[in-house]
């Protein structure tokens, strides 16, 4: 959420959702933020319930929960519509309970970054071109739509909606998250994090980002 600041109206209250709100971290930043805060999800992952108090959390669908229209200042959406059937079903829904001018966020894997394009090429050298693509939609947590810059913004344009920031990114630092002495920290240092830094020189991240609005 670091640049929703630049995008959220000059409202004394701020109306949050988060649409598959997983293990909470996020509903826990927007209470911090002092916004009132609602997040929607259809299993209930919250690793720690003690902000209950100040969230409602709906354990439900999105798509059949019934929202009242032109309510929510800022909405939500981080690595949700790779996993839906309706990802457009999402976008319109969002569009009817966002008010108009404010924002809503998405986020999803960029099918066209440099990684997948580099791990591809791998696995043709060693003559598995199509093995890496055919276990794909079955690799947890089930990806059953992909997504890149073109495909984003067509579903963008048939919702209706305006761009107001776009670009991929990615986690540059994530050597940082393992200690120096496990190989998980080598592997992301010597290998990802060189592929990350060109990537985002030529804005083919492993993620794409996008703020819009009606």
């Amino acid at each position: 959420m670091d640049k929703a600041g630049n995008f959220l109206p000059s409202v004394n209250q701020i109306k949050f959702l988060d649409i598959g709100a997983g293990e909470r971290k996020t509903l826990i930043e927007a209470v911090n933020r002092g916004w009132e805060t609602t997040g929607i999800d259809i299993v209930d992952n919250r690793v720690d319930k003690d902000e209950s108090s100040r969230v409602n959390f709906i354990k439900g669908k999105f798509l059949e929960y019934d929202f009242p229209e032109n309510h929510f200042d800022f909405i939500y959406m981080d690595s949700v519509l790779e996993h839906v059937l309706e990802p457009l079903g999402y976008f319109t829904k969002a569009e009817k309970i966002l008010k108009p001018g404010v924002i809503l966020y998405i986020g999803v894997p960029n099918e066209d970054s440099l990684f997948n394009y580099i791990m591809r090429a791998a696995f043709k050298l060693v003559g598995k071109g199509n093995f890496s693509e055919k276990l794909k939609p079955f690799d947890t947590p089930y990806h059953v739509v992909g997504f890149n810059f073109h495909s984003l913004k067509y579903l963008i344009r048939l919702a209706g909606m305006k761009t107001k920031y776009i670009r991929s990114f990615g986690r540059k630092f994530d050597f940082l998250s393992f200690p120096p002495y496990k190989k998980g920290f080598w592997i992301s240092l010597i290998f990802l994090f060189p592929m990350e830094i060109v990537g985002y020189l030529v804005n083919r991240d492993v993620y794409l980002r996008a703020y819009l609005s009606k």
